[in-house]
């Protein structure tokens, strides 16, 4: 098992949206608490210049919408940016890692219907993977480029709702920025999702075709204590 260390970045590629107009703060703790107490759960990055010491709330988007841009000192902090990683590379995963997101992943090299990728993926002490967040999402054409095809995703249909492999629901906001257009269509049948390659959105699909699939290496409760307790 390898482990992996991280820091933040300001990658011009990585597309964020300003939550409002910057305010000035003593530095990146204060920045972070002051996003947080104004805008909760929607705080999820903030950029932060060292130099002019302006503190910019920002929510990641699609590569789709503008960039506010970045000015020089700029630096981008991410809630969910895993600074501890480790990864089974003698199993053969790999670390992926973009805009300061990064994840220990495996890509199959056959398809398979979707109970059986599951079944692929927890044999190897991992899950199908899920982009439950803006910053995981933002993570699936670096996931998928390999094997240039379609893949499955690890969320399905229970009753009305849409569950990640996390078991959490996916948010209205959230199901408005990742589906298709169309998507989805809720033909009889499509319990299961899947990225189309070359496609920035999800799509529904009967979970008995196949399709390739990712696999992501669960994470232990220990690492991220470690994470918290190292910054």
């Amino acid at each position: 098992m390898s482990s992996y260390y991280f820091t933040v970045n300001n990658d011009a590629e990585c597309i964020k949206a300003q939550l409002s107009p910057p305010w000035t703060a003593k530095n990146e703790f204060t920045c972070i608490a002051e996003c947080k107490s104004r805008f909760q759960d929607r705080c999820r990055n903030v950029l932060f210049n060292n130099q002019s010491l302006a503190c910019t709330p920002v929510h990641p988007m699609s590569r789709d919408d503008p960039s506010p841009g970045f000015q020089p000192g700029d630096i981008l902090f991410s809630e969910d940016m895993t600074r501890y990683l480790a990864c089974d590379t003698a199993a053969g995963f790999k670390v992926y890692q973009e805009c300061g997101q990064a994840v220990c992943a495996l890509q199959s090299s056959v398809k398979a219907t979707y109970s059986n990728a599951k079944a692929a993926c927890q044999a190897q002490n991992a899950t199908v993977y899920s982009p439950n967040t803006y910053e995981r999402f933002g993570l699936l054409n670096t996931l998928m480029s390999e094997n240039s095809i379609n893949n499955w995703i690890g969320l399905t249909r229970v009753d009305i709702s849409w569950v990640w492999e996390t078991g959490d629901v996916v948010q209205p906001e959230f199901a408005s920025f990742m589906w298709g257009v169309g998507q989805p269509n809720l033909n009889p049948g499509d319990f299961c999702t899947l990225k189309l390659y070359g496609v920035q959105k999800l799509h529904d699909s009967k979970c008995i075709n196949e399709y390739r699939y990712v696999c992501e290496q669960r994470q232990s409760t220990s690492h991220k204590q470690e994470l918290q307790t190292s910054n």
